[in-house]
């Protein structure tokens, strides 16, 4: 697939992916919206309800107060009313007729009610003002008197409609609080409150179960105002605030929240990985086919050199020269060892792969196992004049493992080092104990790496850039093979290397016993 093609691709996605996640944020907070919205007026209907309430409260409490002032009961003198008889006298006028002995017992409930405030049922008109301490005085036998009783209860319920009492008389604390708090939840709003009596002329706050600052309350919407009734309109609101509204809101709709939140993450995720899949498996297939063309060549070189090397001992002048024979087949001997040596590597990555892949556990010397390794390195470390230093420190060098797989690990790492060094290879293998393991280290002062390259220099196929250097060859397998051998023995392997000034590989593998 080209580059541009899979520029194209992610954008598209990204493009998708914005639009899908613009949309669900809209969602989201369009159902916060409406749920705020709901949640305003569901707290309006509780405050007109409390309101309602307390008017009803109230309007029931003076009529009480009204019976009360008319149901005067006498265990003693058994008397339900004041006696009161009316008799009318042959000139026209009324005589009215009471019971004094029974005045007493009204005073102790005839308190602020003055029989000149009472209209008189019948005619309508406020009847002669009564001595002092009389009060309303009925029959309590004539239909008249139970016809005054309930128009008396009536004028007291409009006087105080007309001209109510403060409203610091009016309004109980705990009677609010608590129609309140059984309004709220009658409704389904489970969450704490706080509520304020509000008179707006004096801007005073009359009673309040807010701790902190009540100026969060007066600022308020969710208000309502109190006992609207009134014939003279008040000026005292009940207010609410909701110190958790936000959470309260989110919670609601926490479970639609949080599924889309998963499903973003989700989306996200998809989207990333497949732009990491994209790209990943175009860099492998740029690297397979740098593998492929690198492969061709390094076969295609040995054999084209074979090929020419039996071809010029097919010449019987050749043959006859012992000198030049020899060199011929000294010839075709190194490029059999050479694609040998290509092929082995070839197929040291084929068995990796392979989940059958097992190893050998026996005890090694690490010691000798790098004596073994610079042995078969010495050709190639000749040839260009170069020096192995061995600087073994460790005195326990003993491991478990796989001699052959091992000593290929060890071989890998100097090959490279002969390869990537500009002039003459001066390459150090040093050993130390560490607790309970032993390190490996093998240094060189070639051409060293960039700090991008040692994040790759371990992943298959992965070759390093050599600049304008083009004789340095290989497969991108050996550092690859190098990093699952050392941690099939439980080790780890790592590299610190700068530009132009070399490379040091770290290989620390657990000691035996």
């Amino acid at each position: 697939m080209k580059r541009s093609m899979i520029f194209v691709i992610i954008a598209l996605m990204g493009i998708a992916l914005i639009g899908l996640s613009t949309f669900q944020v809209y969602w989201i907070n369009n159902a916060i919206e409406l749920n705020k919205k709901a949640f305003n007026e569901n707290v309006m209907a509780s405050l007109r309800q409390v309101v309602d309430n307390l008017e009803r409260k109230e309007v029931a409490h003076f009529a009480t107060q009204s019976l009360s002032v008319f149901n005067i009961k006498s265990e003693k003198e058994n008397l339900k009313f004041i006696y009161r008889e009316e008799r009318k006298k042959s000139d026209g006028s009324t005589e009215i007729t009471i019971d004094h002995d029974s005045l007493p017992v009204a005073e102790k409930h005839l308190k602020r009610i003055d029989a000149v405030n009472v209209l008189d049922p019948i005619t309508s008109v406020k009847p002669p003002r009564m001595p002092p301490k009389m009060g309303v005085v009925v029959d309590s036998n004539s239909i008249q008197g139970d016809v005054y009783l309930k128009s008396h209860m009536v004028n007291v319920i409009i006087e105080q409609l007309i001209d109510p009492i403060s409203i610091h008389e009016r309004i109980n604390h705990q009677t609010l609080d608590s129609l309140i708090s059984t309004t709220l939840s009658n409704n389904g709003i489970d969450t704490k409150y706080e509520f304020a009596v509000w008179d707006s002329n004096e801007d005073l706050v009359v009673t309040t179960n807010a701790v902190n600052n009540t100026s969060e309350i007066k600022q308020s919407d969710l208000r309502a105002a109190l006992f609207p009734s009134d014939i003279v309109s008040g000026t005292n609101y009940l207010m609410l605030n909701f110190p958790d509204k936000t959470s309260y809101l989110y919670q609601q709709i926490s479970t639609t929240l949080l599924a889309s939140v998963i499903f973003i993450l989700i989306i996200v995720s998809c989207f990333s990985y497949a732009i990491y899949i994209i790209l990943r498996q175009k860099k492998l297939s740029e690297m397979k086919n740098d593998f492929i063309n690198n492969m061709t060549h390094e076969f295609k070189t040995p054999i084209a050199t074979v090929g020419l090397a039996v071809e010029a001992l097919g010449e019987a002048q050749i043959r006859q020269n012992e000198s030049t024979l020899l060199r011929y087949v000294g010839m075709i001997g190194e490029e059999n060892n050479r694609l040998s040596t290509q092929v082995e590597k070839v197929l040291q990555s084929a068995i990796l792969d392979k989940e059958t892949f097992e190893m050998k556990n026996e005890r090694l010397s690490i010691h000798a196992l790098i004596a073994s390794a610079i042995e078969k390195s010495a050709i190639p470390i000749e040839n260009r004049n170069g020096i192995i230093k061995k600087k073994l420190a460790a005195k326990n060098d003993l491991i478990r493992g796989d001699k052959h797989h091992l000593t290929n690990v060890l071989l890998n790492i100097i090959d490279n080092a002969i390869k990537y060094s500009v002039d003459v290879p001066s390459i150090t293998i040093g050993t130390i104990n560490l607790t309970s393991h032993i390190e490996i280290r093998i240094s060189d002062k070639g051409i060293g790496m960039a700090k991008e390259a040692l994040k790759n220099v371990f992943d298959k196929f992965y070759r390093v850039h050599t600049g304008n250097r083009h004789d340095v060859k290989g497969f991108g397998l050996g550092l690859s093979y190098v990093k699952t051998i050392i941690e099939k023995h439980s080790g780890t392997v790592n590299v610190e290397s700068e530009l132009n000034k070399g490379s040091t590989f770290k290989i620390i593998l657990p000691n035996e016993g």
